[in-house]
């Protein structure tokens, strides 16, 4: 806890609200935040108030007198910001919680977003897709966005993030959306308008640059796999046919039988019942039974798209693999995470880690073991922002357990190359370590 106190007074002493806040603003900018700034001031009073009221313990990572310090901090700055700095200060008092279920609702606060969206792929962030005039960005590692470079950016709004604990790998997961946020950008110091934002991205050698106008607000990519607006263009659109993972990411749950019927593979995408299928309570103790008949080699179970859901649902699913004494081994049982998983999801990775001989692959996870959860809503009246608060404690591990993510037995991070040619490293690399076990008969019960 020393350590967390000293790294707030520090980032208070060297004054943990700073923007650049580029030209003088005019006087129709200045007389504007001067009549804001009461009713900011009257928004930031109820957070003060309720944050504390709501949250199951809002200072589980932070002191009464840190979270009050930020508070003061941003109020008395209200008169000299701008509409986006005081969002993007709301957004880092809701991101020094340290709880991924206590974040901003990020459609509340009234931003936009440019035409292309982000992703940290292991090898560096690329241009993930974009609408088609600015197509010629797609495959692009991201150079600069407005007059800053992209790890300027990142650094800029890292703190903006809502993650448990330190989870980089969530914060690389989320970042994107802010980095694409022209209010957010303007805020920051990056660009002196939020109507087109600069973006450079090498790509074969060459720097591309456009100017990007801004856009409609889109869902945070926070879970799923985001499905592109119509006329948008993405990486990995070709001939070829995606991978498991990408084919019906808009399914709760499906599954295909793979190498002649050798192995299960099931993507489990959200722990809710699919409506107008089997329920989660029918439909995975049956495919198991299913599994265990036609006698396969392994069952792969994949959760790196899944965001949660109820906690509940989940029990029937590792109470049929307890049963199995076939599917139940180390080697036979694999589960595929990642920073998506989050949420039930993660509890259910919890479920497995505890009582099933699974092993673990792919990237980690987007949160902690145990966890904060279940938020309720505080609405901001004035500016309308809407905080989602945890109210919960879920503690599924042993209480002593402080990790900031369960990390995977057997890392295979996603490349940028690996995603634009439908290349998927968890699979080739759990097919390798299978191949590998099955060389050396160490299928056998943990």
């Amino acid at each position: 806890m020393s350590r967390i106190v000293l790294s707030f007074a520090i980032l208070l002493a060297v004054g943990f609200f700073q923007f650049n806040l580029g030209q003088e603003p005019t006087e129709k900018q200045t007389n504007q935040s001067m009549i804001d700034a009461q009713k900011w001031a009257e928004d930031l009073a109820i957070f003060r108030e309720q944050m504390p009221k709501l949250h199951g313990n809002l200072f589980h990572t932070m002191t009464a007198e840190q979270f009050n310090d930020g508070v003061d901090v941003l109020e008395k700055k209200l008169p000299a910001l701008s509409t986006n700095q005081v969002k993007v200060g709301v957004l880092r008092l809701v991101a020094m919680v340290q709880d991924g279920h206590t974040r901003v609702r990020q459609e509340t606060l009234g931003n936009h977003m440019l035409p292309v969206r982000l992703y940290f792929f292991a090898d560096g962030l690329f241009v993930e897709a974009a609408d088609r005039p600015y197509a010629n960005l797609v495959g692009g590692r991201v150079k600069r966005i407005g007059a800053m470079s992209a790890e300027d950016v990142y650094t800029a709004v890292r703190d903006l993030v809502p993650v448990d604990g330190n989870n980089e790998y969530r914060r690389k997961l989320l970042a994107p959306d802010l980095m694409v946020d022209p209010e957010v950008l303007q805020a920051i110091g990056a660009t002196p308008s939020a109507e087109a934002v600069a973006l450079t991205a090498e790509k074969d050698g060459y720097e591309i640059t456009e100017n990007l106008p801004a856009g409609p607000f889109r869902p945070w990519n926070n879970h799923g796999w985001p499905k592109d607006p119509q006329g948008w263009l993405n990486a990995n659109e070709h001939d070829k046919s995606l991978p498991l993972w990408l084919q019906h990411t808009d399914r709760n749950y499906w599954h295909t039988y793979l190498d002649d019927e050798k192995t299960l593979y099931i993507q489990y995408n959200q722990v809710a019942d699919e409506p107008g299928a089997e329920p989660i309570s029918r439909y995975f103790p049956a495919l198991l039974r299913d599994a265990e008949r036609k006698q396969v080699d392994r069952v792969i179970l994949d959760l790196r798209l899944n965001g949660g859901g109820d906690n509940y649902l989940n029990r029937p699913i590792w109470h049929a693999l307890l049963k199995s004494e076939r599917l139940n081994r180390k080697g036979k049982l694999w589960v595929i995470i990642g920073p998506k998983t989050f949420s039930a999801a993660t509890s259910f990775v919890d479920d497995l880690e505890l009582n099933t001989n699974a092993t673990f692959a792919g990237e980690p996870t987007g949160e902690t073991p145990n966890q904060w959860g279940d938020p309720t809503d505080l609405k901001l009246p004035n500016s309308g922002i809407v905080v989602q608060v945890s109210t919960l404690w879920w503690q599924l591990e042993d209480p002593r357990d402080h990790r900031p993510y369960r990390k995977p037995d057997l890392l295979a991070p996603l490349t940028f190359a690996d995603y634009a040619n439908d290349v998927d490293p968890v699979m080739r690399a759990i097919e390798r370590a299978s191949d590998s076990d099955s060389a050396g008969n160490h299928n056998k019960p943990r």
